[in-house]
Order: C-alpha cells, then sequence, then structure tokens
C-alpha cells in the first residue's frame, strides 16, 4: 500500500476525530476515532485506506434519519451508535468499517436502495 494513501487516509481520520468534518444535513460529528483499536481495524483494510485518503465530502447529504435506518438494516454487530443530544456518531473497532460506509454514503445510498452488502 502507499505510504502517501496511509498517510492522507490518516489525515482525514483525524480530521474526523478533531470534529472538523461533519455528517448529515444536521451535522453529526464521530466520536472513537482516535482508539487505536479503530485506528489498526481501518489500517488492515486496503478499501478502508483507499476510500479515506480519496474523501471529498458528499455533495448530497443525508438526513440523520436516513443513516439511522440504513445502520438499522445492518447486522446488529456492524452498527454505530447515535448520540442525539451530543450530536456524534459513536464508532468502535467493530464498527470501524461502517463508519468508512458512512461517510462515503454509500452504505446508505445501498441500504435505501435494498442492496443489503456491507463489503468495505
Amino acid at each position: 500500500m502507499n505510504e502517501n494513501q496511509k498517510a492522507k487516509s490518516r489525515a482525514v481520520l483525524n480530521t474526523f476525530s478533531q470534529g472538523q468534518y461533519k455528517i448529515s444535513l444536521e451535522s453529526y460529528t464521530f466520536s472513537g476515532l482516535d482508539n487505536q483499536d479503530v485506528y489498526q481495524n481501518l489500517s488492515m483494510s486496503k478499501r478502508a485506506i483507499r476510500r479515506l485518503a480519496k474523501y471529498q465530502p458528499p455533495e448530497e447529504e443525508y438526513s440523520i434519519v436516513q443513516i439511522k435506518e440504513a445502520v438499522n438494516k445492518l447486522d446488529e454487530d456492524l452498527r454505530v451508535t447515535f448520540d442525539d443530544v451530543q450530536k456524534t456518531i459513536n464508532v468502535n473497532p467493530n464498527t470501524a468499517k461502517t463508519f468508512v460506509g458512512i461517510i462515503h454514503n454509500s452504505i446508505v445510498q445501498r441500504l435505501i436502495s435494498g442492496e443489503v452488502e456491507i463489503a468495505i
């Protein structure tokens, strides 16, 4: 894997971790991205590294309700949790790849369209 891609991937992850990048129409942030196990899971996936390195904020954003509905169609162990008071999406090592799917809208698009597949 290209070291440049890994560096870009880490920079994007840090930007999300610091709350500078937000997701959904309601501007939710992510928590848990600074967990070493989360980073380890993402760094072991070439696809996750590639997607993070190429990340651009989406032109079309989904509402948090649509994202929640999509996430709830996943197996329970792949679901991120939502804190509506703090407006955060909590990521743990098991849900690290779900985070990547959400930021690329791919998980939401697939689940809304009925193509329930999370191969990240």
